[in-house]
């Protein structure tokens, strides 16, 4: 079915879709929630100090928001999921967006949008990826260069980005 909410993993679960993950969608609702500094931002899935499991899905991000937000030191397993968000990336939407320490694996899946990496302790290992209109931002939050993302690529295929720039470092120490 399709699933236009919001929904929050704060637990070690598992969230694998029964069928084809096409026709398991869940979707970020039009109407936006915000984040801590006021931003609006609508997403779909929050996965936050879990190191639960997210499979076999496709997940919509909104104009105003993201498809998944990996926060508060979580590292969950993403699998074999279709990820889209159509959002503007200046206005810091993100198909995936790690922060505040957050890591885990992305794999097996295809990603439309942005990945954005923030902060320190930030280190998802994203592999075997179809990254297509895709863009990978690194960013900083403060501190020290050594203090900042480190995640790290591996063996995943790269098309272009809606934005204009493939791969932008700012800080951190990505392996690609």
């Amino acid at each position: 079915g399709r699933y236009v909410e919001r929904i929050t993993m704060e637990a070690d679960i598992t969230i694998r879709g029964y069928g084809n993950r096409g026709d398991i969608i869940i979707e970020a609702p039009d109407v936006p929630g915000s984040r801590h500094d006021g931003t609006p931002v609508s997403v779909a899935v929050t996965i936050r100090g879990s190191f639960g499991t997210l499979a076999n899905l496709t997940i919509l991000g909104g104009d105003q928001g993201g498809g998944i937000s990996v926060e508060d030191a979580a590292a969950p397993e993403i699998s074999d999921v279709v990820i889209n968000s159509t959002g503007d990336p200046m206005y810091g939407t993100a198909a995936v967006n790690w922060s505040g320490g957050g890591s885990g694996v992305l794999h097996d899946s295809s990603v439309s949008g942005v990945l954005r990496m923030t902060g320190a302790g930030t280190a998802p290992l994203i592999e075997w990826n179809h990254l297509r209109g895709a863009c990978i931002v690194v960013e900083a939050d403060g501190g020290a260069r050594d203090d900042q993302p480190r995640p790290v690529f591996r063996e995943n295929e790269i098309n272009g980005c809606a934005a204009g720039t493939l791969v932008r470092i700012e800080a951190g120490l990505p392996v690609l």
